[in-house]
């Protein structure tokens, strides 16, 4: 069974309660939800760890809550930063997406999950900044003098963290006055070496059997002990505050130029300013604590990260040449690199330099093709961007290409009964799609296709695949085209009138009946999964659409 008849909806109060009922129930008990969930509670579980291993602190007398809630939230922080970045790494997704377990895992969210780890890691840093603030003006000293750490590093080690190992108050000030003097070595052996034995090195000492030992920060030699007589510039603690300063100004720069009201407006400056977030990684350095150990995978996978799409998959000077295909809609064909592989589904980044040397832009790929000699990219004219790449079509003859990558419409891979559901030039990545199928499907397959469009010329997109899917009797295709524009009755083009028997074609104008097609998605043999591109408010009806009838619903974004 492909599409039969339509069956009401339900109307009575009691129905509509129950129906909703069972959407949730669905929702809950579907694998994605729980793989989900389990992730949230171990992120949440080890956050948590982490918070109240940090906050249970007392070293002395000035210790207090200040101190306490900074130290809890920048532990929590360290797990933060150790999964922030996963969401966003596109050839780590990609090789995820290329498994059959791609299928059970939430990635289409991906982009969402990184706006709501970002959104609690700027909750966290403004605590930890906060509190530390607070912490230095509750001690004796001058808030101005601690923050630019004008007392030597281990002067103020030993008046505020060390406090408790100190035997005598006396011994502060005989170190301080050492420093002062010059720290001479012939005075260190008589005086200071005594007291740092008695008091420091059952921690700070390479053979120390202390549970609580530092051995990487040996006081035994005189030369290691004079390492942390620096005060002012070359201090150990200005370092940490200042690089927690401009890790401050710096992260919630990139936040607040995030946010969807700002990005979407100025998206150039977004992409530099998100560029800062190297320059954290470095500032990191200087500020990490010893505890760190949660950074280490994520640096590693970073580093791979940035190494494939910077360099390994980075192709320069690609020549390329623009051809308008209707006033706002032009098409971008690009020679393909040597080593590149176009598959279904995937998409790419353009940089064209001639316009903007810094900014990369998304695209998606048509799909593969019988001689693979050329990627097509489908581009409708938006932004300042496009348009200027518009006006440089004459004078356009290479491109900058980055990827591939795969979005969520490779999926459709794993699925044997699929909706498509695009608005406009959203078409393009499922063009692919229909490609790939009409070529190489293996297995029976259903694909049912709903496009609404405002440009007749647009339906020529589908010819070269009709002619295709005619000797494919494999797949099953049925196209529902919506016409937008106001020009009275419209006939299908020649080419429509003689399709093979496994396709069919309807042509309307107007907007879509949501309820028809309600009643369309809810009637079948095998369970659909939909896929939607488009507008935002294309893709939202869609996904209602597919809540109501409890099918799994894909979104292409990038």
């Amino acid at each position: 069974m492909f599409i039969t008849g339509v069956k009401p909806a339900p109307t009575s109060e009691k129905q509509r309660f129950l129906k909703a009922l069972m959407h949730r129930l669905y929702f809950v008990t579907s694998l994605k939800f729980w793989l989900a969930i389990v992730a949230l509670i171990g992120l949440l579980a080890c956050m948590t760890y982490q918070f109240f291993l940090g906050y249970s602190y007392e070293s002395n007398e000035t210790t207090n809550e200040y101190l306490r809630f900074a130290r809890a939230s920048s532990y929590a922080i360290l797990v933060l930063l150790a999964v922030l970045t996963l969401p966003v790494m596109r050839n780590s997704i990609t090789f995820i997406r290329s498994k059959s377990i791609a299928k059970y895992l939430p990635l289409n969210k991906n982009r969402r999950l990184h706006h709501y780890l970002a959104h609690l890691l700027i909750l966290l840093v403004c605590i930890h900044a906060s509190q530390y603030l607070f912490y230095y003006d509750s001690l004796e000293p001058d808030f101005a003098d601690i923050l630019l750490a004008k007392e030597s590093d281990l002067v103020r080690s030993m008046q505020t963290t060390m406090y408790e190992f100190v035997s005598e108050d006396e011994s502060i000030d005989l170190v301080a006055n050492w420093i002062t003097q010059g720290a001479s070595h012939d005075r260190y052996l008589s005086e200071i070496k005594p007291l740092l034995k008695e008091d420091c090195t059952c921690c700070h000492s390479k053979g120390s059997s202390q549970t609580w030992a530092v051995p990487d920060l040996s006081l035994t030699q005189y030369n290691e002990v004079l390492r942390w007589t620096d005060s002012g510039l070359a201090s150990k603690q200005l370092k940490i505050n200042i690089s927690g300063l401009l890790m401050f100004i710096i992260i919630l720069l990139i936040w607040v130029m995030a946010l969807d009201v700002i990005r979407k407006r100025v998206f150039h400056h977004f992409q530099k300013i998100h560029r800062l977030a190297y320059l954290i990684v470095m500032l990191l350095l200087l500020h990490l604590p010893l505890n760190s150990a949660w950074l280490v995978p994520a640096l590693v996978l970073l580093v791979l990260e940035i190494y494939q799409s910077r360099y390994r998959n980075v192709y320069r000077n690609c020549p390329a040449q623009i051809t308008p295909l209707d006033k706002d809609v032009v098409r971008l064909t690009i020679n393909r690199p040597e080593r590149f592989i176009i598959k279904v589904g995937y998409y790419v980044l353009i940089r064209i330099p001639g316009i903007n040397k810094h900014e990369w832009h998304p695209f998606s790929l048509t799909g593969p093709r019988p001689s693979e000699l050329q990627l097509v990219l489908k581009i409708r004219l938006l932004g300042d961007w496009t348009k200027q790449l518009a006006e440089q079509a004459e004078q356009l003859n290479s491109v900058d290409v980055r990827g591939p990558f795969a979005s969520p419409a490779t999926m459709t891979q794993h699925s044997q009964h699929c909706w498509l559901m695009a608005a406009g030039i959203g078409i393009t990545p499922f063009l692919g799609i229909l490609r790939q199928h009409a070529l190489h499907t293996k297995q029976n397959k259903q694909i049912q296709v709903l496009w609404v469009l405002k440009e007749r010329q647009l339906l020529d997109w589908l010819k070269p695949l009709i002619v295709s899917m005619a000797q494919q009797h494999r797949l099953k295709c049925n196209i529902q085209l919506y016409l937008t524009c106001d020009i009275g009755s419209i006939q299908l083009p020649d080419w429509c009138h003689h399709l093979p028997d496994n396709v069919s074609i309807k042509l309307t104008t107007g907007r879509p009946n949501w309820s028809e097609i309600s009643a369309q998605m809810g009637d079948y043999d095998i369970k659909p999964d939909c896929y939607s591109c488009g507008p935002k408010s294309f893709s939202k009806q869609v996904a209602r659409l597919c809540r109501r009838h409890k099918l799994g619903f894909i979104e292409e974004q990038f």
